[in-house]
């Protein structure tokens, strides 16, 4: 379910995602924290696409940067399996967000 949230807030998240990116590039502990947050509030928001866009930039670059055990990584793809919930895709949800508790879980 869909929540709604003023304008003005998803405006402020997309603002400071660019400001991290412009000031720290895509550093693993600031701009991808930032990126998967902003893709948790789109998944939120009902906006699934854009969501799951952002969660896996956040996978791909947080596994590049931090490594396959990292409890950081586990929180990417638990958004990330928020993100294809939005979006119906169940199954890939499920594993994304099996994997997320793995990693978090051994952390």
């Amino acid at each position: 379910m869909a929540v709604h949230a003023p304008p003005d807030l998803l405006s402020a998240a997309r603002g400071a995602l660019e400001r991290f990116r412009g000031a720290l590039g895509n550093d693993p502990r600031s701009t991808l924290i930032s990126i998967s947050n902003l893709a948790l509030l789109l998944a939120d928001l009902g906006r699934g696409e854009e969501s799951l866009e952002l969660a896996s930039e956040a996978v791909e670059a947080g596994r590049a940067a931090l490594g396959e055990d990292h409890w950081v990584l586990g929180n990417f793809l638990s958004k990330r399996g928020r993100a294809l919930r939005a979006l119906e895709r169940y199954d890939e949800a499920a594993q994304a967000m099996l994997e997320g508790h793995g990693i978090l879980a051994a952390a």
